[in-house]
């Protein structure tokens, strides 16, 4: 995603509604349903800083 996408308000909501229900439904059924025991920390990472190159 483009470096600045997150710093939009309603985009970083978004992103860790969908990342909360994505962990929440890989713990599967015998683990309770409580996003409250989540925690997602959007952090921006600079364009041209991935990878092994990133120095």
């Amino acid at each position: 995603m483009p470096q600045s996408l997150i710093n939009d308000p309603e985009v970083r909501e978004r992103l860790v509604a969908y990342i909360t229900e994505a962990l929440l439904d890989a713990e599967g059924p015998d683990c309770p349903r409580d996003p409250s025991r989540v925690f997602v920390f959007p952090l921006e990472i600079p364009e041209r800083l991935w990878g092994w190159a990133a120095g």
